[in-house]
């Protein structure tokens, strides 16, 4: 139904780490590898796929896993820290070089939309902005 306006449509996949932690799950599927989500909806034909709100080095192992799959627009946009509720204060937040240093990495892997998601603010998307002027910002 997405795709029958003819206007772009980004599908964003959200992903875990499983239970033994050397592999990976859909967010909020713990029992659906990463690998079967993938399969199940690229052949939908989104315009990109984007990984987002996922942990970076959650981020750096989907985009491998969706680089063997998908040879099109690909996004990251990633999360960093964890809330301490009741008060959503994010702690253990990557640095913005620390952003631009994974960033570099998926940039060398296709991506082309940068960005960022839970715990990230103006100061990472101004880094990734002057340190990697190939992106550009959106309209």
């Amino acid at each position: 139904a997405a795709n029958q306006p003819g206007l772009p449509v980004w599908l964003g996949l959200s992903c875990d780490w499983n239970a033994a932690r050397d592999g990976l799950v859909g967010c909020s599927f713990p029992d659906v590898t990463f690998e079967t989500l993938l399969d199940l909806l690229l052949p939908m034909e989104p315009d990109a796929v984007c990984i987002m709100h996922s942990e970076v080095a959650q981020t750096t192992a989907a985009l491998e896993q969706v680089r063997q799959r998908w040879n099109d627009t690909l996004g990251a946009y990633p999360e960093s820290g964890y809330f301490v509720p009741p008060n959503w204060n994010f702690v253990d937040i990557i640095t913005p070089d620390d952003l631009v240093r994974e960033a570099r990495g998926w940039v060398e892997q296709g991506v082309t939309i940068l960005g960022g998601c839970c715990g990230l603010g103006p100061e990472h998307i101004v880094a990734l902005r002057d340190a990697i002027p190939s992106t550009k910002p959106a309209a």
